[in-house]
């Protein structure tokens, strides 16, 4: 309805009790094995975002201390069930009514009472958060909350009742029923101070979805154009800070720890995004970024970020930083590692959480080994069977491997192990494990080893056997993921099939005359199966159905003859 017009009437508030259950990030930190064996945070991947749009009724923009009624066309993600389909939005200060959040904000009807919705996908089971602003425009106005179906029915999630005096927070969630792709989140007047209930119930900064999670993706280049880092080389890094939940990230700040192999280059940092305010300086001052005492570099990131706090990463929205640093001589030889760490609060549940982004730059000579391996048999292997393993490691350069090591982890399962080179030669076998020391690699060379022993009697069925080879040489690998293999083969109870062995020789045939036949035996008297005098019995191949020929004739009998004795048999007889 008009701002300035409408109907006074009496109000009654009623108490709104809402519980917010906990609430779980969408995608869970892991940690992977560094190349010196210590533990790394994985890059956070977040789940797919469940979310409304346009919770603070900021588009399409209207004039400044103004009110517009429009089609919900031009309202991006909401609807209204009015049969004019018309959403009313005002901007901060008409009225001396300021925004929430933003710069505007919308009155829950326009012309008639109805509901203003928005209908989001979702995935069934996931556990979703609304939070959003109420206010009254004459005085205390209240309003239900409605979640469910879009085809209904909707479930009320209680009344929230607010005053014109100040804006109030609202929250709560909802777990998504089995089977329900598309959920609606509505609102619908139930009292105003004015009376009509399509004037008040002001709302603002509403959110409904999944919890907020930031993806960070740190890449390095080489600004010098080496294929890999040379002292003296200039490395630019750059860290894309990405919103990926289904809300808000709040005080979003980024640490980077520079490696004490590089020196930062002075006046290189840069901010681009949200809340960016132009070029930084390293010092301490009144911009976002700065360099810390001990090479670490520290950015508030997002709308409203200060030098003293991290500011808004809105679901979508996108910073980047970037940097430069110097290789120093003492980095020769080294696998650099980088990390960045970027914190951030959910507003809703007040928790603090991070994500992380690692890239390793290798500095002078590189030797990139891989280890891949096999086991054969490779089905299930019985008690006492023997298992052999097979291991290869090749050297996919851009230098020359010197003092490759493969250490071998042995399992417990397996007995009389024995651990060689290609040439033979033994590996030292202590604790579990074997060291296998390998000459010098050249570029698209390799090396092999194997690993043989027999299960243990007793090891029972389902046990696993799995053997872990690891590859370290003297110059830095720049793709120390691919430096270890593990190879598995179960344990079972039946015997392990061996593979079959030649066929046994058939002794010879006595020597015949090229022209000599065999004489067929006479026929037998005995009755043939069925006929008179009996009901079964046995004949010759001749006269029998189910006569057989002894196994040691079968030698002798030349091929014609053979034939000659089955066509007899499948002669009919004559009465």
């Amino acid at each position: 309805m008009h701002p300035r017009f409408g109907t006074g009437s009496s109000w009654r508030r009623r108490p709104l009790a809402v519980a917010v259950a906990p609430l779980a990030l969408t995608a869970a930190l892991t940690t992977t094995p560094a190349a010196d064996g210590r533990a790394l945070p994985r890059d956070l991947v977040c789940a797919p975002p469940q979310a409304l749009v346009n919770g603070g009724f900021e588009e399409p923009r209207i004039k400044d201390a103004d009110w517009s009624i429009l089609d919900q066309s031009r309202v991006p993600g909401w609807a209204t069930t009015a049969s004019d389909r018309r959403i009313e939005l005002w901007a901060g200060g008409l009225n001396g009514i300021p925004a929430a959040e933003g710069r505007q904000f919308a009155e829950l009807n326009a012309n008639e009472p109805a509901s203003l919705y928005q209908d989001i996908a979702t995935t069934p089971g996931s556990r979703l958060r609304w939070r959003l602003s109420h206010r009254g425009r004459k005085g205390v106005d209240t309003m239900d909350v409605l979640i469910g179906p879009p085809g209904g029915p909707l479930r009320n999630q209680g009344e929230l009742s607010d005053g014109n005096t100040a804006w109030g927070t609202h929250t709560g969630s909802y777990v998504v029923p089995y089977g329900q792709r598309r959920t609606r989140f509505a609102f619908r007047a139930v009292r105003t101070a004015g009376g009509g209930l399509s004037t008040g119930n002001f709302l603002d900064g509403i959110t409904f979805g999944s919890p907020p999670c930031l993806a960070v993706d740190k890449k390095v280049t080489n600004l010098s154009g080496h294929t890999w880092a040379e002292p003296g080389d200039i490395l630019r890094y750059t860290v894309t800070v990405r919103g990926d939940g289904g809300d808000r990230a709040d005080g979003v700040v980024l640490d980077d720890p520079l490696p004490a192999v590089v020196g930062y280059v002075a006046g290189s940092l840069a901010v681009e995004g949200p809340g960016a305010s132009g070029p930084l300086t390293d010092a301490e001052d009144d911009d976002t970024g700065a360099l810390l005492d001990g090479g670490r570099l520290r950015v508030h990131l997002g709308e409203g970020a200060t030098r003293a706090a991290g500011g808004t990463l809105m679901p979508g929205a996108r910073a980047t930083v970037s940097f430069r640093v110097r290789v120093l001589p003492a980095g020769r030889g080294t696998l650099t590692r980088n990390t960045v760490t970027v914190g951030y609060t959910d507003r809703i549940t007040a928790t603090r959480h991070t994500s992380h982004s690692t890239v390793y730059t290798a500095i002078g000579s590189a030797a990139d080994l891989a280890v891949t391996g096999t086991v054969r048999p490779s089905g299930p292997l019985a008690p006492s069977a023997r298992a052999a393993y097979a291991f290869t490691v090749t050297n996919k350069g851009p230098a020359a491997a010197t003092h490759p090591v493969v250490t071998v982890a042995l399992p417990p399962g397996l007995a009389g192990v024995r651990v060689a080179t290609a040439d033979g030669t033994p590996c030292a076998v202590e604790g579990g494990r074997a060291r296998c020391p390998l000459g010098t690699l050249g570029v698209g060379e390799s090396a092999r080893l194997t690993v043989t022993g027999t299960v243990r009697p007793g090891t029972p069925p389902g046990t696993e056997l799995a053997v872990t080879a690891a590859v370290r040489a003297d110059q830095p690998d720049p793709e120390p993921g691919n430096d270890t293999a593990t190879v598995r083969v179960t344990v079972t109870a039946r015997p392990t099939p061996t593979t079959p062995g030649p066929t046994p020789t058939r002794p010879p045939r006595p020597t015949t005359s090229p022209t000599s036949r065999p004489t067929p035996s006479a026929p037998s008297t005995s009755t043939r199966p069925g006929g008179p005098g009996g009901t079964g019995g046995s004949g010759s191949l001749a006269e029998s159905g189910t006569g057989t020929l002894p196994l040691a004739l079968l030698g002798a009998v030349p091929v014609g003859a053979l034939l000659l004795l089955l066509a007899r048999r499948r002669r009919p007889r004559r009465p």
